[in-house]
């Protein structure tokens, strides 16, 4: 009888030793897919809503954007990426959460430097807020990321893709 019982407990931890593997693998592929193509997505959320919020708001009288266009530029000539720029944008992926963050700097290389423009905060942080005095479409707060947020809360996109991805990985049956 004592024989049986250390067996079934060493078939038990056995099972765990299992599970915990299978686990890992999971948590392996979900990070994966995190730091591939949900980021991407994610990236081009931020993308659309950067080009909503800023580009579409109005077109600069006093300055050119970045790109030499009046929708924005992919970049400046001094290496400065606009907002809208996915190249400006990193992202981190830890214990299966991802962090998309827009990095692009401030364009320093101009002659009107925008009055107000709080240079203890990103670029992405002062258009988010506004700054100045708040009063001009141009220095308005602009909501970025809750727009972007929010456009994925509606559509669920964000979770097809993700759903997706894990299917690519783990096979259509196994993810649903």
């Amino acid at each position: 009888m004592k024989f049986l019982i250390v067996k079934e407990v060493n078939k038990i931890a056995s099972l765990q030793q299992q599970l915990q593997r299978i686990e890992q693998k999971i948590k392996k592929q979900v990070n994966d897919c995190l730091r591939k193509e949900l980021a991407e997505h994610i990236k081009s959320e931020i993308q659309t809503a950067v080009s909503t919020e800023i580009y579409n708001s109005g077109i600069p009288e006093i300055y050119n954007r970045r790109g030499g266009n009046d929708y924005g530029g992919m970049g400046a000539v001094n290496g400065s990426g606009s907002l809208g720029d996915v190249q400006q944008m990193n992202h981190s992926v830890l214990n299966m959460t991802l962090k998309v963050t827009d990095d692009a700097k401030r364009n320093d290389d101009y002659d009107y430097a925008g009055y107000g423009y709080d240079l203890s905060k990103s670029l992405l942080e002062n258009m988010q807020m506004g700054y100045g005095s708040k009063m001009y479409w141009w220095n308005k707060p602009r909501p970025i990321l809750s727009v972007a947020k929010q456009h994925m809360k509606e559509t669920g996109v964000h979770v097809e893709v993700m759903k997706e991805a894990l299917q690519k990985r783990l096979g259509r049956k196994n993810v649903f």
